[in-house]
C-alpha cells in the first residue's frame, strides 16, 4: 500500500518474480521474492511478464509498456522490464536486502556483454495455455558477489540509504546506476565476482573471462595434461580454470595416453 501511495497514479511500480517451480506459468506461479513481491502479484490490476527467467509484475500506466515483450527478447535483461524502468528514468529500492538482490545488475552485466554470461532453454506456459521454450543468450548464471558494489555507488553519489523502522533502504536512480557499471564492467569484467579464490563459481567466472580475452590474440592457449595434474578431473579443472581452449593428453591418470 505504501509503495502504490508512493509513486501516485501516474507513476508505475515494478518488482521482480522470480520463480522457482517449472514450467513458469505467469497467471498461476507464486513468485519466490518473498511475501511482498508475492502479494503484490496477486492483487487486483496487477499485470506480470511472459519471462521465465526473470518475470516482472506491474502496476501503472506504463505496465503493458514494460512487459509485453519480455518473453520475446533474446536476451532477458537487454530491454527487459527492468532495462526499460531505468531507461524511463525510474528507481531501484532494495528494503531490507544488499546489492546481492538488485536484478537490474543483471542488466549491467548483459549490456557489457561479460564473457561469463550463458545462455540456456526455460519452459514456460504462453497465454493460451500452451506450453513453449523461451531460448535466451547472456544469461545471469551462477552466483556473483553483487554486495561490493555498494561500495562503489555510495561514493559516485548515486546510491541513498535511509531506514524504514529497523529497515535499512537503499534507493538509485536506475539508468545512473547501470552507466556507471557498465563503464566500470568494460575496465574490469570481474568487477562482480568474488574475490575468494576458493569458490567455485568464481573460478570458472574468472576462467572464462581468461578464455575470452585470448581468443583476442593470435595463440590458443592449450594445456599439458600431466602439468595440470594427476587424474582426468584435476587437468579438466585447472584448463578451465586458466581459461584453455584445449587439453593436450601426454599422461591421463599416470598411464601413457597413447
Amino acid at each position: 500500500d505504501a509503495l502504490i501511495e508512493t509513486v501516485g497514479p501516474q507513476g508505475t511500480l515494478l518488482m521482480p518474480s522470480l520463480v522457482a517451480a517449472r514450467p513458469y506459468n505467469f497467471r498461476a506461479t507464486p513468485s519466490a521474492m518473498g511475501a511482498i513481491s508475492e502479494n503484490f502479484r496477486r492483487r487486483p490490476g496487477v499485470r506480470r511478464s511472459l519471462n521465465p527467467c526473470v518475470p516482472a509484475c506491474a502496476l501503472g500506466p506504463r505496465a503493458e509498456e514494460f512487459l509485453k515483450g519480455h518473453h520475446t527478447a533474446e536476451c532477458p535483461y537487454i530491454g527487459s522490464p527492468y532495462d526499460l524502468a531505468a531507461k524511463a528514468g525510474g528507481y531501484v529500492l532494495l528494503l531490507g536486502v544488499d546489492q546481492d538482490r538488485n536484478t537490474t545488475l543483471h542488466c549491467a552485466e548483459a549490456l557489457a556483454n561479460l564473457p561469463y554470461l550463458t545462455g540456456g532453454a526455460v519452459p514456460y506456459i504462453d497465454e493460451t495455455g500452451e506450453t513453449r521454450t523461451y531460448k535466451y543468450i547472456l544469461g545471469a548464471g551462477p552466483h556473483r558477489d553483487f554486495i561490493g558494489v555498494d561500495r562503489l555507488l555510495r561514493e559516485a553519489g548515486i546510491l541513498k540509504l535511509g531506514r524504514i523502522g529497523n529497515c535499512v533502504a537503499r534507493l538509485m536512480k536506475g539508468q545512473d546506476t547501470l552507466d556507471l557499471l557498465v563503464r566500470e564492467l568494460k575496465k574490469n569484467p570481474a568487477l562482480f565476482l568474488t574475490k575468494n579464490e576458493g569458490y567455485f563459481d568464481g573460478i570458472m567466472q574468472r576462467g572464462r573471462i581468461r578464455a575470452s580475452q585470448i581468443a583476442a590474440e593470435s595463440f590458443k592457449l592449450v594445456v599439458r595434461s600431466s602439468s595440470a595434474g594427476p587424474t582426468l578431473e584435476d587437468v579438466l579443472w585447472h584448463a578451465q580454470r586458466a581459461g584453455a581452449v584445449g587439453i593436450e593428453f601426454d599422461l591421463i591418470n599416470g598411464l601413457d595416453a597413447a
